[in-house]
């Protein structure tokens, strides 16, 4: 179903909920303006049921942490002006630790904007996934020492974080065994 059948539902069943987020999702990958659009729509008509859509869990993943994995600031700052909480973790995706925050993806992906976003939006700096990681370790373990540097100088606890020297090849992050939905312009293999 697309997004705009979606929409065009009627809504109250958490049924339609799941079926909105799952079509949002499906969108990021093609037109950002169009899904926009929509969303800005949906945020004007009922933002609470927005929150309810962007923060929905979909096999682990969240249309908002879908978006901070896709990079688009745009999105995000729509979707947290749904009024999501800045602090929601994700669920447990195939292959992947569970509990991850906005801010553990946007450290893993080296995305300045975005953990910039984040923080002056008061993103917890310390949250850990449930391997214990806090999105520093994160940042460190994929060599993306801009935002190991940053986030130290916005006072994340840098305990158990080694920094990873930036020309060796085996800095290793964690990566989806499947992947169920791709929100990259790619070839997605499924």
């Amino acid at each position: 179903m697309t997004l705009d059948g979606c929409l065009c539902k009627k809504m109250g069943s958490r049924g339609d909920i799941h079926d909105i987020a799952t079509a949002v999702m499906a969108q990021m990958r093609h037109d950002e303006s169009k899904l926009i659009r929509q969303l800005r729509q949906l945020i004007k008509h009922d933002c609470s049921l927005a929150c309810l859509v962007f923060s929905t869990d979909i096999e682990g993943w969240t249309p908002i942490h879908a978006c901070a994995l896709r990079g688009s600031r745009r999105l995000l700052k729509l979707m947290l002006r749904a009024k999501v909480d800045i602090n929601i973790r994700m669920g447990h995706p195939s292959g992947l630790p569970a509990h991850c925050s906005l801010l553990h993806i946007a450290a893993h992906r080296g995305d300045q904007k975005i953990t910039e976003l984040l923080v002056s939006r008061g993103i917890s700096l310390n949250a850990k996934d449930s391997t214990g990681r806090t999105a520093i370790r994160y940042a460190s373990e994929a060599c993306h020492t801009h935002i190991v540097r940053y986030l130290t100088r916005k006072g994340a606890d840098t305990t158990n974080v080694v920094i990873k020297d930036v020309f060796k090849v085996d800095c290793m992050t964690p990566q989806p065994k499947l992947t169920k939905f791709c929100f990259l312009p790619v070839k997605c293999t499924t």
